[in-house]
């Protein structure tokens, strides 16, 4: 059923006729009762009058008492068990009505919203009972211990609802559109979360397997998404059973752009939690469908992923499911993210953030499978070599290499790629943090002699070493990687070629002359005993290496 958009006719009030044509409606409605023929006749001519999109004229409905009308109509249908044209055309009536302004509907809300959610739920319920011996409640309440029981119970459900009638459908989607207006009011937002058997009723409305409208579908997922903007809904929200399920199953690429782009905006709401919770994640439909966002052609959707994702990592307890998930996908997709040069949003400075929490958990498993994922190292280090990320980005990834090369030594798999990594990264140099990781890596006595004898390594440090300007960040570069050198030529085996390399020679004398290079690097001066720790080494350091040349 389509909705209507043509105007009704202006209703006017004139006092030489005596009641307006809208009052006549609604005492119409209000003496309606016996017999039913009487009732669908007031409600269909209701609904003619209301189906405009006049908001002027739907807050004079609401002044005139149409909504309290209807919401009494709909407890009488509701208690006598009306017919399902009845309860569709109330329904609709009031739907009509909610095209009004924001703040007539809120005032409607606050008049009769309180009393008439119980009613709503009964509405969406309707579809899914298998008989009319069902209560309502039963069915709203799928907290089922037993696992069978509980798949039984969602059979029957399905069953019910795609044999309801499109009376019964169409009702369930006109109430679906009020409450999605409803949830744009702050109060009604965290009336819907306590509202006993709302969420399992939504739950049931927006699963594509129950047969509702798109219309209705699409409404209940904006309400969900709504809901979630309340702090107070979140953790109730995320531990509603299959809530989390039927929001993840909106972001399928089967469903409308719209549906997978407020999909990922409820899903990032949820995933902020509370101040005291943040939800676990260990749920495989969850993390496919945000993986699927991750490479929607939206970029919001692409946003939203990454925000959820990134608030999931931020609790450690989340970080090993996150980095186990189907053989490190979800790490793929951070880089992946990471590197995609045409994102026009934040995404890849949260791509970026998420991947250099992960490398800081406390869960040693988690590091691993940080480091040792195919491609990470080599992305963060094209993100520094090629310097067009934003700044953000760039930061992070040098935070990121320096912690892997804090975990990573000549044991590990990936340890010549960190190496090349740290080759491809030594232009950075906004940062010490590439210095540093040479640092790391020559402090490591079995580390030496592979890193000399990497390809580009000496060429790599050198420059890092010989980086030029002022300021903190240069001088603490400058001197991580001097320090490299000198722990370099502690092996016997590296020196001859470290001696032939003019870079390492030119930064290693820089390093001991304060005044500039001298005009013969063999009348260096014999090492003072006043000199610092530090100094003495570079000198010993050059002295060793001159003896090569």
């Amino acid at each position: 059923m389509s909705f209507h958009f043509s105007k009704g006719p202006v209703i006017s009030e004139n006092p030489l006729m005596g009641a307006s044509p809208l009052k006549q409606i609604i005492d119409d409605l209000n003496t309606s009762i016996f017999p039913e023929e009487t009732r669908l006749n007031s409600l269909s001519r209701a609904c003619y009058e209301f189906d405009h999109r006049n908001k002027f004229q739907h807050d004079e409905e609401f002044n005139e008492g149409a909504a309290n009308v209807l919401f009494a109509k709909l407890a009488f249908a509701l208690a006598y068990k009306g017919t399902d044209e009845e309860v569709r055309l109330t329904c609709s009536a009031l739907e009509m009505i909610h095209r009004g302004s924001p703040a007539a509907i809120e005032n409607s809300y606050h008049d009769i919203g309180y009393e008439i959610l119980p009613l709503f739920v009964k509405v969406l319920q309707r579809p899914f009972a298998e008989s009319s011996k069902e209560t309502l409640s039963e069915l709203g309440d799928i907290r089922i211990v037993n696992k069978k029981m509980k798949e039984e119970r969602e059979r029957k459900s399905q069953a019910a609802a795609n044999n309801a009638s499109q009376d019964t459908k169409i009702a369930v989607q006109k109430v679906i559109k009020i409450l999605a207006a409803y949830s744009l009011i702050d109060a009604a937002k965290l009336s819907l979360g306590t509202e006993p058997n709302m969420l399992p009723s939504l739950i049931l409305v927006v699963d594509r397997l129950n047969g509702m409208t798109e219309a209705a579908r699409y409404s209940g997922l904006a309400v969900l998404t709504n809901m979630a903007q309340a702090e107070e809904n979140r953790v109730v929200m995320a531990s509603e059973p299959g809530l989390i399920n039927a929001i993840a199953k909106m972001c399928r690429p089967e469903e409308s752009e719209m549906a997978r782009q407020c999909s990922g905006l409820a899903l990032m709401h949820l995933s902020y939690g509370n101040k005291e919770h943040v939800p676990l994640v260990d749920n495989e439909i969850l993390l496919d469908a945000l993986i699927d966002l991750m490479r929607d052609q939206n970029p919001e959707a692409r946003k939203n992923a990454c925000v959820a994702l990134y608030n999931m990592a931020c609790a450690d307890e989340n970080t090993p499911i996150l980095a186990k998930h189907r053989k490190g996908m979800v790490i793929e997709a951070l880089v992946l993210s990471l590197s995609n040069q045409t994102d026009e949003d934040n995404s890849r400075i949260i791509s970026s953030e998420t991947l250099y929490n992960m490398s800081l958990s406390e869960q040693e498993e988690v590091v691993q499978r940080i480091r040792d994922h195919p491609g990470l190292l080599m992305a963060l280090a094209s993100v520094l070599k090629f310097g067009d990320a934003p700044m953000k980005v760039q930061h992070h990834a040098a935070d990121t290499i320096l912690r892997l090369a804090h975990v990573t030594d000549h044991s590990t798999s990936s340890h010549e790629v960190l190496l090349t990594a740290l080759v491809q990264a030594s232009s950075w140099t906004r940062t010490s943090h590439i210095a540093e990781a040479f640092e790391v890596q020559a402090s490591l006595p079995e580390n030496r002699q592979i890193m000399v004898d990497h390809l580009g390594l000496l060429n790599a440090l050198a420059t890092q070493a010989l980086t030029q300007g002022e300021g903190k960040e240069a001088e603490a570069t400058r001197s991580a990687a001097i320090s490299a050198i000198e722990q370099l030529t502690l092996v016997e085996e590296n020196r001859q070629t470290m001696a032939n390399n003019e870079g390492i020679m030119m930064a290693l004398t820089r390093a001991s002359f304060l005044d500039g290079v001298p005009e013969d690097i063999g009348d260096l001066e014999d090492v003072k005993d006043d000199d610092s720790p530090e100094y003495k080494k570079v000198q010993i350091a050059l002295k060793t290496l001159v003896a090569f040349l």
